[in-house]
């Protein structure tokens, strides 16, 4: 029998709360993910016809930008607001010293940024071909950006998923307004659409404040020993910060604007987007997983974590990898059917774009939040440096001989090493294989490597007959697997309902 909501409610901090919550709790992500992505898939579709391919790609080059500062500069310590956030919630039920010890990083972070900024802003601008006169959209993006991921990671750490989702909706419909009266209003320039997408951000961060007041306030202050502890976890992850900035979209934008054109770049953007999106299916289970794991150490049952990777993660990478070729196919039919001429492109670049998301499967759903759970971020700094050299090296060769399908399957290797280094270097936390988790995404690589050469359809079919020969060659653990899934679902532990935990 699952629990009820005031059960659930005062047994929020206890690792049996995320176990009977998590099937509800993921659903209503993933409902709050669909809905959030058909509505920015309709801001999308009003861009793209507002501006077409050019006028998007200079939006898409402002965002970039941003995002270069934003995640260089600022968001490399907020994992350590989730997770000693977590730590703090489940040990008192309050929030306060974690959340405003991090913000003083981030606003100590902010004034660096903001002194060295004649040094480095307008070279940065140079690099991604922006007009000077737009220059002023970035410190408003990066701004708005880094308090609402503040919010956000304080959501998750009070172990408040639902709403964080709830907010996300809300924040994504009211952008969709705002297009819908300037596209009406024939009012849609490009830098019109960029300071939208910069100030949208501010909406969702005003929701998640007022939901976290009665954890975080009164009680405003900086915990010194608290801030030590999250600059030693955050070290290795501002090495993540650079150098994983190197392996994203954004880095690949400065190669197509370089070595393409802005057209170019709102053809590979629309499919990044398209596929990010999708992604997110695997990254919100991750960032319920970080919260149990960090729950079942202090509960001294890491013994369950330990199982989860061996039995239970590479079936789900399986089935994730065969998510992953659906979503390639059937998105490729989307773009033809909803985007212009201009946007055609798109549609080949999904499947190399898709199997890198399979490759990334297995940090999603389990090393990233193993590895932050764990404290060893120095996982996190090696990941990025070896995603970003081959990131950065194939972009360079592929690109002028294969234009945007080159970048892609730059972006596929990338995501393919990093998981390597993440599993090799957290096998011993878990006793984990490399080849558990690279074979699973096998049936995506298959189904791109066919598609590029031929049509969709066959690389379909190609891809999911791939999936059902690893299927029958390790048919005992995935039976073993399906039914324990198969039965969490339907049969979810219950709390206690005095409030403790129970076996």
């Amino acid at each position: 029998m699952s629990p009820s909501t005031e059960t659930v409610g005062r047994d929020r901090r206890t690792a049996d709360w995320d176990l009977a919550a998590g099937v509800d709790n993921y659903a209503a992500l993933v409902l709050g993910q669909l809905s959030g992505a058909l509505l920015s898939f309709w801001a999308l579709s009003i861009v793209s016809h507002a501006l077409e391919a050019s006028g998007y790609g200079r939006v898409v080059a402002i965002l970039a930008v941003s995002q270069a500062v934003a995640q260089v500069a600022l968001h490399w310590s907020v994992l350590s607001l989730y997770r000693h956030g977590c730590q703090e919630f489940v040990e008192t039920g309050r929030l306060a010293s974690a959340f405003w010890t991090r913000l003083l990083i981030v606003a100590a972070s902010g004034s660096l940024v903001a002194a060295t900024a004649p040094l480095w802003f307008g070279p940065l601008l140079g690099w991604f071909g922006m007009p000077p006169e737009a220059a002023w959209l970035v410190p408003i993006h990066v701004a708005s950006s880094a308090l609402s991921i503040h919010v956000h990671y304080a959501l998750l750490a009070a172990k408040q998923p639902r709403f964080q989702s709830l907010a996300l909706v809300l924040n994504r419909g009211v952008l969709v307004l705002a297009l819908v009266f300037g596209s009406s209003s024939e009012i849609l320039s490009w830098r019109a659409v960029a300071l939208l997408y910069a100030l949208a951000p501010l909406f969702e961060a005003a929701l998640g404040l007022v939901r976290l007041r009665p954890l975080i306030y009164p009680g405003i202050g900086v915990d010194r020993r608290l801030l030590r502890t999250m600059l030693a976890f955050s070290l290795p992850l501002t090495v993540h910060g650079v150098l994983g900035y190197l392996s994203t979209n954004y880095l690949d934008a400065f190669f197509i604007l370089k070595l393409l054109s802005p057209a170019h770049l709102g053809v590979y953007a629309l499919a990044y987007q398209l596929v990010g999106t999708f992604m997110q299916m695997a990254t919100m289970a991750g960032s319920l997983l970080l919260s149990l794991f960090v729950t079942l150490g202090l509960e001294g049952k890491s013994e369950r974590t330990t199982h989860y990777f061996r039995e239970l993660l590479p079936v789900l990478s399986l089935l994730w990898s065969g998510a992953c070729i659906v979503f390639s196919a059937a998105g490729a039919l989307l773009i033809r059917l909803f985007f212009g001429p201009s946007f055609s492109e798109s549609a080949a670049l999904l499947w190399p774009l898709g199997a890198a998301a399979a490759l990334a499967g297995p940090v999603f759903l389990g090393f990233g939040p193993l590895i932050h759970a764990r404290s060893v971020t120095f996982v996190s700094a090696y990941l990025a440096t070896v995603s970003a050299l081959v990131n950065v090296s194939l972009n360079a060769l592929l690109i002028p001989h294969f234009g945007l399908a080159g970048c892609a399957w730059a972006t596929t290797a990338a995501y393919g090493a990093g998981t390597i280094v993440a599993v090799t270097l957290s096998r011993n936390l878990v006793d984990a294989r490399v080849r558990w988790y690279l074979l699973p995404a096998a049936p995506a690589v298959v189904a791109a490597a066919v598609a590029v050469r031929s049509e969709s359809v066959l690389g379909a079919a190609a891809g999911m007959a791939t999936l059902l020969a690893l299927a029958i060659a390790e048919r005992p653990r995935v039976e073993r697997s399906l039914l324990r899934l198969s039965r969490f679902a339907v049969h979810r532990p219950a709390p206690a309902a005095g409030g403790g935990p129970t076996e």
